[in-house]
């Protein structure tokens, strides 16, 4: 149960802030062609590609107002 309570910690920090949050999305892009053939990896990618559905909803609604 720790590790699991010591992983929402880290989660949280990150998630507090939207640098740490791109800086972690730039480390696991480099690492993307590693995984991306392994079946393993399937649940995490639909994941993924759930949250980029999210995320491009709430652009299309007009929510996000994104920045580079």
């Amino acid at each position: 149960m720790a590790a699991s309570h010591a992983l929402e910690q880290c989660v949280a920090a990150v998630a507090s802030s939207p640098a740490a949050v791109r800086r972690l999305l730039d480390a696991l892009t480099e690492q993307a062609s590693a995984v991306a053939d392994e079946p393993r990896w399937e649940p995490t990618l639909r994941a993924l590609e759930r949250l980029v559905r999210e995320l491009n909803q709430g652009n299309a609604s007009g929510r996000y107002r994104g920045r580079r």
